[in-house]
């Protein structure tokens, strides 16, 4: 929805947040509220990890409620790795207070999230 996304656009100095959907409708309803909001300093894309150039250039990569979703989990936290700078920065919050989603997929824990992050190679 942009709830972070907005907030982080108005906090950043300067740079660009590059928001990041896999769903069209919700990649659309965040470029209208980033439109809305009259904020220029962020992107939104639509697409899968794996078709983002810019990685390169990131300093914090920030999900909310997403790693749940990611069909591979693993594999996207490797992908981080390898392609991130050595001293980018990675929060994953995935709240399994808050049980199943709308799409009834599991929230992970917080011990399997450090542990498929170490198992990439990242230090907690």
């Amino acid at each position: 929805t942009g709830y972070f996304t907005l907030r982080l656009g108005k906090a950043l100095e300067r740079g660009t947040v590059i928001a990041l959907d896999q769903s069209p409708e919700m990649a659309t309803y965040l470029k209208r509220r980033v439109e809305a909001s009259g904020l220029a300093n962020i992107n939104i894309r639509e697409g899968e990890l794996k078709n983002i150039d810019t990685l390169q250039s990131v300093d914090l990569v920030f999900c909310v409620d997403v790693y749940h979703h990611l069909h591979d989990r693993v594999g996207f936290a490797e992908q981080l790795f390898r392609e991130l700078r050595p001293h980018s920065k990675v929060a994953i919050i995935d709240r399994p207070e808050h049980g199943h989603d709308s799409a009834h997929a599991p929230r992970v824990s917080k011990d399997m999230i450090k542990k498929e992050m170490l198992d990439a190679g990242f230090q907690i």
